[in-house]
């Protein structure tokens, strides 16, 4: 289950709204379809996000196990989890994962920025000190995979690669690939405030996450460097 992009508009209250209805309610409706039908699933999967953890700078590491943060970040996948939690309740095996910044050719982060990269006008964000975590989408839609064929997962996985980017080595790195090396200063904190307002905290604000726990269900990921897999992501 996934819901409307977070990153797409300026959070107004419509927008929260729009956000956390899209998320909560399309699960609600498939539970009360799944009751109303009489059938049986094996298991039921799930989206969330990496945001749980909420938006904050620090080197703490995020497990699954860490309490959701109290921003609107956090509260919006506390309440898209707990949305779940009625099929786990009927004894269906029940998968929730959370997903970091997802790397792709046309795919969201890189959608936004590629276009100024390639233009050599790219450039950090704030500090560039906020975590970014990443995963490629190839591993990510491998992990649904073994969310499907793996009967021993039946919790809430951090889907990301644990390697401390930072959003300035980030930024340099994509820069490296499209063969530059980044000449303009960070774009200053109050700019991108007073451009997107409240958003501002999904580029400003990071979180350094593990993923440990995926790691121990036998999952391996392919893509676990940044700049292999931003050139991966470009040529294709």
């Amino acid at each position: 289950m996934a819901g409307e992009n977070i990153a797409e508009k300026p959070w107004t209250e419509k927008r929260k709204e729009a956000i956390l209805s899209s998320r909560a309610l399309s699960a609600q409706l498939l539970y009360s379809c799944l009751q109303k039908s009489n059938s049986k699933i094996e298991a039921f999967i799930s989206a969330s996000a990496v945001g749980i953890y909420g938006a904050m700078n620090g080197r703490a590491v995020c497990t699954e196990e860490m309490q959701p943060a109290n921003d609107f970040l956090g509260l919006t996948c506390q309440k898209w989890e707990a949305s779940v939690k009625p099929f786990a309740q009927m004894g269906i095996r029940t998968v929730i994962i959370r997903t970091g910044l997802v790397l792709g050719k046309n795919e969201g982060l890189l959608k936004k920025l590629s276009p100024l990269f390639k233009l050599r006008l790219g450039a950090a964000l704030g500090s560039g000190a906020q975590y970014m975590p990443w995963i490629y989408i190839d591993d990510l839609c491998r992990m649904y995979l073994e969310a499907i064929k793996n009967t021993e997962m039946n919790a809430a996985y951090n889907a990301v690669i644990t390697d401390d980017t930072s959003n300035q080595l980030f930024s340099e790195t994509l820069a490296k690939v499209y063969g530059y090396k980044i000449w303009l200063p960070n774009v200053p904190s109050f700019l991108i405030q007073f451009a997107l307002g409240e958003m501002s905290k999904l580029v400003l604000k990071g979180r350094r996450v593990s993923n440990a726990k995926i790691e121990s269900m036998g999952f391996e990921f392919k893509h676990k460097y940044l700049e292999s897999t931003l050139k991966d992501c470009l040529s294709r």
